[in-house]
């Protein structure tokens, strides 16, 4: 019965250690998956820099113009339509600019308010993978002992069994020794006619 409870106790460890494998699998996962947002996030940041270069390129492109128009303020009658022209394009520029950061920025926020729900999430199932894997630590604690102490009740029934059987041959060879003696006082006294009698077995007496 021993035996059978210690191979139920090894089973049910063999299972609570292929659970916390499953759970360590399932936590690098959800790294793999922080490191995908991560991604994702550095991807967002270098499109952010590049709108940032092109509005630099734009704002140095405005200030040619601008040096341009300070040049030609002799000019201004003869070039008058081209620079309202320029500035109509400088306009259109800019406004394109400011949709430009205006739509960035927006998805700028949703970007974070997407990573800080998915962080939160994260770290919820992590909190509660870790409470999961304490509570599979101190199932592993409790069996081990258990084990630990049907071992050692095994172990002193066994050596109790070792001591009682030692006590029956002992009592056994006590018993062979007595009727052994028997049969030679049997002997002495009435002769060779003891020679003829059956063995006494230990257990018949």
């Amino acid at each position: 019965m021993y035996e059978i409870k210690n191979t139920e106790n090894t089973k049910i460890i063999t299972e609570l250690s292929s659970k916390v494998e499953h759970t360590n699998g399932h936590q690098s996962n959800i790294k793999s998956k922080l490191h995908e947002t991560e991604d994702e996030n550095r991807t967002l940041h270098s499109r952010l820099d590049t709108l940032e270069r092109k509005f630099r390129d734009s704002e140095e492109q405005i200030r040619d113009l601008m040096s341009n128009v300070a040049k030609r303020e002799e000019t201004i009658h003869q070039n008058q339509m081209r620079l309202e022209e320029k500035s109509r394009e400088n306009a259109s520029l800019t406004r394109q600019l400011e949709n430009a950061l205006a739509d960035n920025r927006r998805q700028t926020e949703e970007f974070k308010d997407r990573f800080n729900s998915k962080e939160r999430t994260y770290q919820s199932r992590i909190v509660d993978l870790e409470s999961q894997l304490s509570q599979l630590r101190t199932e592993i604690a409790r069996i081990k002992r258990e084990k630990e102490e049907n071992e050692r009740k095994f172990n002193s029934r066994l050596y109790d069994l070792k001591d009682r059987l030692e006590q029956c041959h002992s009592t056994n060879r006590s018993m062979q020794n007595y009727v052994h003696f028997l049969k030679n006082s049997y002997a002495n006294v009435f002769g060779d006619t003891a020679i003829g009698l059956p063995p006494t077995s230990p257990m018949a007496l």
